[in-house]
């Protein structure tokens, strides 16, 4: 008896044309017939990253220890409230990073955002001290050289205690929620964890600009409500990521087999 199928690869992605319109729902049949650009995210998709992985693993487990197995109950009836259980706090994950970074973007832009929400309203008080200004948020970024385009967050002007680490120039950030753990050190009481995925994205969007801009992390604690991270990548840190990004680059059209430019 063949095993049960209850996990399917996620064969999606976020598409754009050459000039940055986005194709969301294409698939890569019609990628291929529309000449679409890959984003960098679906680019990253093609590396393996222990933590992420390592926290899919833990939902799975969770899901499982949370739900005992009934009577008599079958292995593919089983599994499947797993799987769904699994599922159902990722996407309480999902929705609520999605809920923080739309709440940033509607906040940096003047906005309404959500006031009850403690996260953003500790972010609120941060940025109305840090933050002076912002170039623009939310901008489709397209590298014509390399065939892969994607929504940037923002170009922002910081101020005060945040332009200490950064500088007060024009920078290309990317807000990142995080359920941070507990720092056993205590100074500060929690850690972020910035990672390369991060920067080799950054280095994408950064080489699609004529005047390329420092890239800043922005790491949220979703934990609990606190003052975010910052971290300013270095040029050196940059270069490597960007060469590193060409070679994720490389192997995803190697697995596609497909390329846009060609």
């Amino acid at each position: 008896m063949p095993a049960a199928v209850y996990i399917k690869p996620d064969g999606g992605g976020h598409w754009y044309t050459e000039e940055g319109q986005p194709r969301y729902e294409a698939t890569l049949r019609e990628a291929r017939k529309e000449k679409l650009f890959p984003s960098p995210t679906s680019i990253l998709g093609i590396m393996h990253a222990d933590a992420l992985e390592a926290w899919k693993l833990n939902q799975a487990i969770t899901a499982a220890v949370e739900l005992p197995r009934g009577a008599n109950e079958p292995d593919e009836v089983y599994g499947k409230r797993i799987r769904e259980r699994s599922e159902h706090l990722r996407r309480e994950a999902a929705v609520l990073g999605t809920a923080v970074h739309d709440g940033i973007e509607r906040m940096i832009t003047g906005r309404l955002w959500d006031e009850d929400c403690p996260i953003l309203a500790k972010f609120h008080l941060w940025a109305r001290d840090n933050v002076r200004a912002h170039a623009w948020c939310e901008r489709v970024l397209v590298n014509p050289h390399l065939g892969v385009a994607g929504k940037a967050d923002a170009l922002v002007y910081f101020k005060n205690e945040a332009a200490e680490v950064v500088g007060d120039q024009p920078c290309l950030v990317d807000w990142k929620t995080q359920r941070m753990k507990k720092n056993r050190a205590k100074e500060p009481v929690f850690k972020p964890s910035f990672y390369k995925k991060w920067v080799m994205q950054l280095a994408f969007y950064q080489s699609c600009e004529m005047v390329p801009p420092p890239i800043v992390s922005v790491a949220i604690n979703t934990t609990e409500p606190e003052t975010p991270y910052l971290k300013l990548w270095t040029k050196e840190e940059t270069a490597a990521a960007f060469e590193a990004f060409k070679s994720a680059l490389a192997l995803w059209q190697y697995e596609k087999n497909y390329n846009p430019l060609d």
